[in-house]
């Protein structure tokens, strides 16, 4: 679990230019989170919750497609 609190503060770090004192806090935050789940053995993920990122939850492939995706639009209709 600690690999996504770290890419999760990567993230934070390098994408979202977070200052430092608010990495320092959510990792702060984020390990005292831990320590209160592993001293009530709460398990952070079940395999219900794995299932269920596993399968599409929105098929590409349940309507047919519709005709507007085949046709070319034409930037400019008129020279300007």
């Amino acid at each position: 679990m600690m690999d996504k609190f770290d890419q999760f503060l990567a993230y934070l770090k390098h994408e979202r230019h977070a200052l430092p004192n608010s990495v320092i806090s959510y990792k702060s935050d984020l390990s005292m989170m831990l320590d209160y789940f592993k001293e009530r053995n709460i398990e952070l993920e079940n395999e219900r919750d794995k299932e269920r990122r596993e399968r599409d939850s929105n098929p590409r492939s349940g309507c047919p497609e519709s005709d507007f995706q085949d046709r070319r639009l034409k930037p400019l209709g008129h020279p300007s």
